[in-house]
């Protein structure tokens, strides 16, 4: 099994992503909400669909076919120590801020014409396979390409990159399960109850053109937003940091947020700059003036160089969130001489001793304006 495919897939896959599963695309702190409080469950079991719209916005939120782009946090057997970073692993606020006001230069100069925007994001998702006796983790790695245009057009584009054993320990019960290049997750929630399959082999792209117009789910430009809508966003980061306080309880849809007291609610805020950085086509200068307003607010702190899944190298900065109900992390790894944002982890440890921490982690392999037409996602 090659070792660059160790390497990207850090993580594994839980059978609730489904293609055609009808859950929003770009939900976050809901999920992060529900993580702290929900016992971990068997891979197989999948839970009811509930309607709900994300708390951190992002994503262009093509109809149907974009519902497959769900993540729902998975537990994580021993999670990692980084959930929440110790205080002594932190560098000063300044640290952070120098590094994001370096991407805001870079981002002013970034091009801001094409004929549609394009946000391709991998997802490195934890799913527990193999016999009951000898439970081993395996990870998938997820493609999933949005397109619009300011016609009104949206397509999605869809992938599986292959499979393969999580860490050595699991890498030696696969062996011991006789080297499987396929594993049977059971019937999905879908209409037809499909079987559901996680495989070593990549999968073939898809395309599939949206049914009506496409919504840009951008929250911090209100609801049903246009393109014209963004542009007209602030370019000063004191405006935009306030229109993000401003609107850090809703979600651009009648469904109600819920804030555990102020620091919740800056985290909230946070989001909204945050969706400005990876997925909203928004202008230069107003993704300039995201970075320079997330420079300023409480709580981001730099960690030092990191380095992504696929070995891609940036810095990286977290922002914790505590409350009654346990601690969140969002942790970014951005590249500041582009202005990139690499990856974006989002954890969640509960209050209770002992409770699962939970994790997902988002790659973000492109965002920006392209003159090429919409196709199925290549793999990296």
């Amino acid at each position: 099994m090659s070792r660059d495919v160790m390497r990207v897939l850090a993580e594994a896959r839980p059978a609730e992503l489904d293609p055609d599963a009808p859950v929003d695309a770009s939900t976050r702190a809901a999920e992060l909400a529900a993580a702290m409080a929900a016992p971990a469950a068997d891979s197989r079991a999948v839970p009811p669909r509930r309607r709900v719209r994300p708390l951190w916005g992002g994503g262009l939120g093509l109809a149907g076919a974009a519902a497959a782009a769900a993540l729902v946090l998975t537990s994580l057997s021993g999670g990692p120590g980084e959930v929440v970073p110790d205080q002594r692993e932190r560098t000063d606020t300044m640290s952070a801020r120098a590094v994001l006001l370096a991407a805001a230069s870079k981002a002013e100069q970034a091009p801001a014409k094409g004929k549609y925007w394009r946000v391709t994001r991998m997802y490195l998702i934890p799913i527990k396979v193999g016999p009951k006796e000898r439970r081993y983790t395996v990870v998938e790695a997820r493609i999933n390409e949005e397109w619009a245009d300011a016609n009104g057009g949206g397509w999605f584009g869809y992938r599986t990159a292959g499979a393969a054993p999580r860490s050595p320990q699991d890498e030696k019960a696969w062996r011991l399960d006789g080297s499987p290049a396929r594993w049977d997750l059971g019937r999905g929630d879908t209409v037809g109850g499909e079987r559901l399959y996680v495989q070593v082999k990549p999968g073939k792209g898809t395309l599939v053109k949206s049914a009506g117009s496409h919504e840009l789910h951008v929250p911090i430009a209100g609801p049903d937003p246009s393109f014209d809508d963004l542009r007209r966003l602030p370019s000063d980061p004191v405006a935009l940091r306030a229109l993000a306080e401003k609107r850090a309880l809703s979600d651009g849809d009648d469904v109600p947020l819920q804030a555990d007291g102020p620091q919740a609610r800056r985290a909230f805020a946070a989001g909204k700059l945050i969706d400005l950085l990876t997925t909203a086509p928004v202008p230069p200068k107003v993704r300039a003036a995201a970075f320079r307003a997330l420079a300023g607010m409480p709580g981001v702190t730099s960690e030092g160089k990191a380095v992504d899944a696929r070995g891609r190298k940036g810095v990286a900065l977290s922002i914790v969130t505590r409350s009654r109900g346990g601690s969140t992390s969002v942790r970014l790894i951005i590249d500041p001489a582009t202005s990139q944002v690499l990856s974006e982890r989002l954890a969640a440890r509960p209050a209770a001793k002992g409770g699962p921490a939970k994790e997902r982690t988002t790659l973000y392999l492109g965002a920006g304006w392209t003159d090429e037409a919409p196709r199925p996602p290549a793999l990296p």
